[in-house]
């Protein structure tokens, strides 16, 4: 719910103990370091910060810069796991605490901490929303049977993550079976009539310019998106290396059958030197299901 901002916590420790822990909780609010040195008032002084991600230097926001109410604090070591990629930060609140004689030890879990802020990562650094292109099929692949029946693949506790992602991205994408039903005139007036925006991509070849999408999608602050399409649409942002990371929730079922709908259409790469590799994979059980997850791997 920060988003466009980063999600950050932070804990004080004194002498063995927690004397302040919280969260930044939406974009406008008090950050996390700004909470945790009022819990802790003056006890503060001498104490260490543990953040997950460096803190803010500038004052070109609705907050004040977290550096000075850490030095005004009498913090004494700071505990970071990585430094913020915007370019207004991007070292100088480390260095600032540093000159003034603050302990700064840094990279602490710092993978883990650039995987929870990965979204607000690409967007600050491309200017380009983070896309999950999220998958439920069988164990063989498949998303629906000859018939198009799909519900229920997976399981409730599956579904109830599904939920969770949904919330914490910031917009969701659909294939375009849904936006075609969507997008008839009627439908289009009804919507702006209860004051929602509706944007036509401009050509007539029915296809989606997706860079363009991007494009504005992240000119208007859009972090992440969750991508919850068909086969078509799954092949298409792989193939145009479009998606960012790939969740599929695999369901110990098995369809079979070369008629049922497979989970990534389109055309069969020629050798296998063109599938889409994946890297970093983690894979847990969530429910009866597996739960699949991996980043696209780019070659540069």
């Amino acid at each position: 719910m920060t988003s466009p901002n980063p999600m950050v916590g932070a804990v004080l420790v004194k002498q063995g103990q927690i004397i302040g822990k919280d969260y930044h909780r939406r974009a406008g609010t008090p950050h996390a370091e700004a909470l945790v040195l009022q819990q802790a008032g003056s006890r503060a002084r001498g104490a260490t910060l543990y953040v997950n991600l460096e803190p803010c230097c500038h004052k070109e926001k609705r907050t004040p810069p977290c550096t000075s109410e850490i030095l005004r604090a009498g913090i004494r070591r700071i505990v970071v796991g990585m430094e913020d990629p915007n370019p207004k930060v991007s070292g100088r609140g480390l260095a600032h605490l540093k000159e003034a004689g603050v302990s700064v030890i840094f990279g602490v879990l710092q993978d883990r901490a650039r995987r929870l802020n990965e979204a607000y990562v690409k967007h600050i650094t491309t200017g380009l929303p983070f896309v999950i292109l999220k998958i439920a099929s069988t164990l063989d692949g498949k998303i629906a049977t000859v018939s198009g029946e799909s519900r229920w693949i997976t399981g409730e506790t599956a579904r109830q993550e599904v939920h969770r992602m949904r919330g914490a991205a910031d917009a969701v994408m659909v294939g375009s079976g849904t936006a075609t039903a969507l997008a008839s005139p009627e439908k289009i007036r009804a919507l702006k009539e209860r004051g929602v925006e509706v944007l036509v991509q401009p050509g007539n070849s029915g296809k989606v310019d997706f860079q363009s999408l991007l494009d504005l999608l992240g000119e208007r602050g859009i972090n992440s998106i969750l991508v919850e399409g068909g086969s078509e649409l799954n092949a298409v942002l792989l193939r145009e290396k479009i998606a960012d990371k790939v969740v599929f929730f695999l369901a110990p079922k098995i369809i079979g059958g070369q008629d049922a709908v497979s989970a990534v259409g389109g055309v069969s790469p020629k050798s296998l030197a063109d599938a889409v590799p994946l890297r970093d994979l983690r894979v847990r059980k969530v429910g009866e299901d597996l739960m699949v997850e991996g980043y696209v791997y780019r070659h540069h």
